[in-house]
């Protein structure tokens, strides 16, 4: 059955955000391509239509997480210099 370029698409972004997750909670090692595809709702044949291989949808999953975390990160007003800052208070510490 063919599907339009929007459904397509939606496809990919869930098989990216499944395999980011199962990823992180299984390893790449941990999960197979059945496993991945029943978790995005969808068959096996549909994954080599959209990846080149396992490996390919782990740098995209991958790279997904990194952008999530770093949205997360900005969201939490969090930097580094803060970070440094309070570092330099901890107790024992001297500020310099």
């Amino acid at each position: 059955m063919r599907v339009s370029r929007t459904q397509a698409a939606e496809n990919r972004q869930t098989v990216i955000n499944v395999a980011s997750r199962l990823f992180r909670e299984r390893g790449f090692d941990g999960i197979g391509l059945k496993d991945l595809m029943e978790g995005a709702g969808l068959t096996q044949g549909a994954f080599y239509k959209q990846f080149a291989s396992k490996e390919d949808l782990a740098a995209q999953a991958s790279e997904r997480a990194l952008e999530s975390a770093s949205r997360g990160i900005a969201k939490s007003g969090w930097t580094a210099a803060r970070s440094l800052r309070s570092a330099r208070m901890l107790p024992g510490r001297v500020p310099t």
